[in-house]
């Protein structure tokens, strides 16, 4: 639209400007457990720069675009924090459950950002998986697909082969589209059988050295070890794309 600046989320009365742009969710993708929660029991810690709080599952980290309340950033700032304006420092998926450190200020998220920037932490995960994966370093090449172009498909993102001699060695290259993904299996333990899985359940510890988007979840995937409840990448377990000569 003609004139039309940067879009941006309206959450009281506004004026719309003549040949202006409104999109209205009509129905947003819910998160109903996020008005369940108490909140303020949540909170695991308080200083004067960050918030941490653990975060249940079935809730989103950050607002998504069609649904602002029901998400954990909201939340805190509204029902444990007398509405006081929190930024971003890491997210954890919906599913998943854990430690999320909000900052109390630009400055202090930009300073923790630049410690998670430069990997001077630690992440650990536990999780819940569907089939052994030996303790030790596991490392694959990851591409975020983005939309629903021409020519995409539900893939998974990952390829089998790593290295220099690989077909995907521009992974190397920042404009790549094509990132190093890499996690540290610490251990992995038989816990029980359930009827309606297929097979043996594990109980991993997991170190993240690289923190793409749902990267936990897509190698354990790719790894015959998809995650217990995980319907997104369950469906692709074992199968990586090759490149080109991918048989399926």
């Amino acid at each position: 639209v003609e004139g039309m600046s940067k879009a941006v989320r309206v959450t009281r009365d506004a004026p719309v400007p003549r040949l202006g742009y409104v999109r209205v969710h009509v129905n947003p993708r819910r998160h109903a457990r996020a008005a369940s929660v108490d909140w303020e029991s949540r909170i695991v810690n308080v200083t004067d720069d960050f918030v941490a709080i653990d975060k249940p599952a079935g809730v989103p980290t950050i607002p998504t675009v069609d649904n602002l309340v029901e998400s954990a950033l909201y939340r805190v700032s509204h029902d444990a924090m007398g509405g006081e304006c929190l930024a971003v420092t890491s997210r954890l998926d919906g599913c998943t459950s854990g430690v999320v450190v909000f900052g109390r200020s630009t400055a202090a998220a930009s300073a923790l950002n630049k410690v998670i920037r430069e990997q001077k932490h630690t992440k650990t995960y536990r999780l819940l998986c569907q089939g052994h994966v030996p303790a030790g370093l596991v490392r694959h090449r990851y591409r975020k697909l983005r939309g629903r172009a021409q020519g995409s498909s539900n893939k998974p993102t990952l390829l089998r082969e790593y290295g220099d001699n690989s077909d995907f060695s521009c992974a190397k290259d920042p404009s790549s589209p094509w990132q190093h993904a890499e996690l540290e299996v610490l251990s992995c333990e038989q816990v029980f059988t359930a009827k309606d899985c297929q097979g043996d359940l594990f109980e991993c510890e997991v170190r993240l050295v690289t923190g793409r988007t749902h990267q936990i979840r897509l190698q354990f995937a790719a790894m015959s070890a998809p995650l217990v409840g995980d319907s997104r990448y369950q469906p692709v377990s074992g199968m990586l794309d090759e490149g080109p000569h991918t048989p399926w």
